[in-house]
């Protein structure tokens, strides 16, 4: 009996490493990606996967499955893949896997018989890959400020699954943290742990003494009053989904660095 056809496009090397687990179950193909674009420890890896696409019964698309755009992120390609046309390779009756940020993908399909499930709803995968979007800006902060985590003042806007677990590794670095909840008992949880806890609104001595903010947060909750307050070389993290917490010109105008990281992990982890 032959195997299902299962094409993943797009997407950070997680995409690939998932294709790869999936290839004993399923014939997979990949799209979204460039060899010469990829660290040299992955290219034998896409090398041994299919690349002639054709029509598939069930379509992997990234955790963050659309840009502004329409297109499917893809970091390591020279140009992204339209998600409409994606849409297209699927099979009548085929399934489609999504993370967040799918409402391309679902108007792609409309009027056609494909079911949608979308994955990051669940928590326990939730959960997980909050760990790899939680190491991967720690890597960002130490290289922008390029000083150590260990002794820096680090503030955690939000406290979700990558917040909570964001607070934990920077705490466990050597930062003094400060995060911030909305919720009283996530207040208590952050106090548990040893951090700082604030509500949403930060006061202007934190904003001030704050070497790195991470947002978490996918609303805009810093003002311009509240940028005026921050510390000249700071640097401000946005890992949110749009439109993120800080207006990135106003930002900058205050003297931080604005770092665009939705979507982490894109990169090399290892």
């Amino acid at each position: 009996m032959s195997k299902k056809k299962l094409l993943a496009a797009g997407g950070d090397l997680r995409m690939l490493y998932a294709a790869a687990e999936l290839s004993d179950k399923y014939d997979v193909t990949v799209t979204g990606f460039s060899e010469d674009k990829l660290p040299g420890a992955v290219k034998e890896l896409y090398r041994q996967l299919n690349k002639d696409c054709g029509k598939a019964d069930v379509l992997l698309l990234p955790p963050v499955a659309s840009n502004s755009k329409g297109e499917i992120p893809a970091p390591f390609s020279e140009n992204a893949p339209d998600t409409a046309e994606i849409i297209g390779k699927v099979k009548e009756g085929g399934s489609v896997f999504l993370g967040i940020k799918g409402e391309a993908a679902e108007k792609a399909g409309e009027g056609r018989e494909l079911y949608y499930y979308k994955y990051m709803e669940d928590e326990v995968l939730a959960l997980a890959n909050a760990i790899p979007t939680a190491e991967g800006a720690i890597k960002t902060a130490i290289e922008e400020t390029g000083s150590t985590i260990w002794g820096s003042r680090a503030v955690v806007m939000g406290f979700g699954r990558t917040g909570a677990v964001l607070a934990d590794r920077l705490l466990k670095l050597g930062a003094d943290v400060t995060a911030a909840a909305r919720k009283e008992k996530d207040r208590m949880r952050i106090k548990a742990m040893g951090a700082r806890a604030s509500g949403i609104k930060l006061s202007p001595e934190c904003l001030s003494e704050a070497d790195i903010i991470f947002n978490t947060v996918p609303a805009v909750i810093f003002g311009k009053e509240d940028l005026r307050c921050l510390k000249k070389g700071s640097v401000f993290i946005e890992l949110a989904s749009a439109p993120g917490g800080a207006d990135k010109k106003m930002t900058e105008e205050a003297g931080c660095k604005y770092v665009w990281a939705s979507g982490l992990p894109p990169c090399d982890m290892g």
